[in-house]
């Protein structure tokens, strides 16, 4: 795979993750992910920074404001269109 096709998946990923977890549902499912994947707290063994890691990617690509991403963890949905 040459760079600009590499480039070209990771926007389209990118844009993929964006219209999942910008929308109200997605946020929903955005918000248990990150209780399920403790981002917030030290983890002590490799099964829970597995599920933290991928939180992170999710949070990392959806590409998301910190404000939204701070208002899904409180339970305080807000979508692109909203802010």
């Amino acid at each position: 795979m040459t760079a600009e096709e590499i480039q070209a998946n990771n926007q389209q990923l990118i844009g993929a993750y964006q219209l999942t977890f910008n929308s109200p549902a997605g946020q929903i499912v955005l918000q248990d992910l990150m209780s399920f994947g403790k981002f917030r707290v030290a983890i002590d063994n490799q099964v829970d920074e597995g599920k933290r890691q991928a939180v992170l990617r999710i949070m990392n690509f959806s590409q998301l404001s910190l404000d939204q991403l701070t208002a899904a963890y409180r339970g305080r949905m807000t979508t692109k269109e909203e802010t």
